[in-house]
């Protein structure tokens, strides 16, 4: 029965023996192999990664020319905000001024010319009369033989007389005097829209400011995401560039192992066989 339990034992123990040199053998083989698997998909991975990194990299980049750019315009657009609300609200009194003459001071003046038109008609009737006298006035008579022609060489016989005129002048600004006064109102209308336009320009352009403010802000924020992104990728690159070299050394590590397995199974081997062989 002892005999029966030591061959058993001795059994188990051989068994175990070629187990552990069988798993070394084929670590051995097998764990190098897997080893290179994974190191290429590491690689195909870290590459993609790399690219990856890059391809944000780029875009931040062309993001942070973005917002400058965007900055710069805001600020352009800013500025000739600030300035066109300024010259609109310079107008205004321009404006004032402009409405002043002709809806109070040219109305009057046109008043006091169509009050003295009666007086002007009467004496253009008189200029009138006394150029007609002496356009008719000629000396056509012989006198001792002689032929005595003579006038005052004044040509006039115009189609209309100068009062009529002067007249029909007058009778012509009737009604523009009020025409002129009602400008006021829309003068007053477009004063007043002028100096809405001109407080929504100050607005935009205040508001402009505030955006290329916070615009401002970003730049410092995109620095941090490149920088951030330009130390991964690198930390990327110097990965790939050491794997090579680790790889190498983890396979070596593991066939030393799978080598010392192996060795290790040498004494449950023996004794093993020897447990079998005794009697």
């Amino acid at each position: 029965m002892s005999n029966l339990f030591r061959r058993l034992l001795g059994i188990i123990i051989l068994l175990t023996g070629l187990v552990g040199v069988g798993i070394a053998v084929t670590g051995a083989l097998l764990l190098p192999d897997l080893v290179d698997r994974m190191a290429a998909s590491l690689e195909s991975t870290l590459a993609q990664t790399s690219e990856g990194l890059e391809l944000v990299e780029a875009s931040l980049l062309q993001a942070k020319v973005t917002v400058q750019d965007l900055g710069t315009t805001l600020g352009t657009v800013e500025t000739n905000m600030t300035v066109l609300g300024q010259a609109v609200s310079e107008t205004r009194p321009f404006l004032d001024q402009v409405s002043t003459v002709a809806a109070d001071e040219l109305p009057q003046s046109i008043e006091t010319l169509q009050a003295a038109i009666p007086d002007m008609a009467q004496v253009a009737g008189v200029v009138d009369d006394t150029l007609t006298t002496l356009n008719r006035f000629r000396i056509d008579e012989e006198f001792l033989g002689f032929e005595i022609k003579y006038d005052l060489g004044v040509n006039y016989d115009p189609a209309v007389p100068f009062d009529e005129t002067v007249l029909t002048l007058g009778d012509s600004l009737d009604g523009l005097p009020g025409s002129l006064r009602s400008l006021r109102v829309y003068a007053n209308v477009t004063n007043d829209n002028l100096e809405e336009i001109s407080q929504g320009l100050y607005q935009i352009g205040t508001d402009l400011e505030g955006l290329n403010g916070r615009l401002s802000e970003i730049d410092p924020l995109l620095n941090d995401y490149l920088r951030l992104i330009t130390e991964t990728n690198d930390a990327t690159r110097q990965l790939r560039g050491q794997m090579s070299s680790q790889l190498d050394s983890l396979k070596t590590g593991i066939l030393f192992v799978m080598i010392w397995l192996a060795f290790a199974q040498l004494a449950p081997l023996y004794l093993g066989w020897e447990l079998i062989r005794k009697d």
